[in-house]
């Protein structure tokens, strides 16, 4: 499920895109094609 009454809301951020193609590839077993943020490294530089 994807669109503006889904995670993370009706904003204009391709959000809900993104976590329907990252829970298909990863049903398919597909590898990542684009390139996901270092959430760590994000949050480290805070």
């Amino acid at each position: 499920m994807c669109g503006g009454s889904t995670h993370p809301g009706g904003n204009i951020t391709g959000l809900c895109g993104y976590n329907a193609a990252s829970a298909i590839a990863a049903d398919l077993g597909l590898p990542v094609w684009w390139n996901p943020p270092d959430v760590e490294a994000a949050l480290q530089s805070l």
